[in-house]
């Protein structure tokens, strides 16, 4: 069990791993406000659009996304996040399944810097990594 509440209490946290804790949208703002993230990683946590969004406002600075596994992310959300989080390096996207590949195409022109991890980034899943070099 992870409680949000003292993790909000933290000062200057950059890096943040939620991977697999149920973290809500809203346990997510509650850190957000005293964190200038630059990496997160909420894989597992099932974000849906307004959720991708809501994080993409709020670290508009963000480096190192991963949503792996994020079956409610659409088209719409990284849309959003491609124009909000100019400065990402990396986005991993595994299991994003309704995501076309149209709106791959254009995050990867639209952020030539940024390598999207489209395949399994986990080892845990015995899955292999497929990146798209942007």
């Amino acid at each position: 069990h992870v409680d949000f509440g003292l993790l909000a209490k933290l000062r200057g946290l950059s890096s943040l791993s939620l991977d697999n804790c149920e973290a809500t949208p809203d346990h997510i703002m509650q850190l957000l406000g005293n964190c200038p993230l630059t990496s997160l990683c909420i894989g597992g946590c099932n974000l849906s659009n307004e959720g991708l969004e809501r994080i993409a406002t709020a670290c508009p600075g963000l480096l190192y996304l991963d949503v792996r596994g994020s079956t409610l992310l659409q088209e719409e959300g990284f849309r959003h996040l491609m124009r909000t989080c100019r400065r990402l390096v990396f986005l991993g996207m595994s299991r994003c399944s309704s995501i076309p590949d149209s709106a791959i195409a254009d995050f990867h022109n639209s952020l030539p810097a940024c390598d999207l991890s489209i395949g399994d980034t986990s080892p845990i899943w015995g899955g292999q990594k497929q990146y798209l070099q942007c």
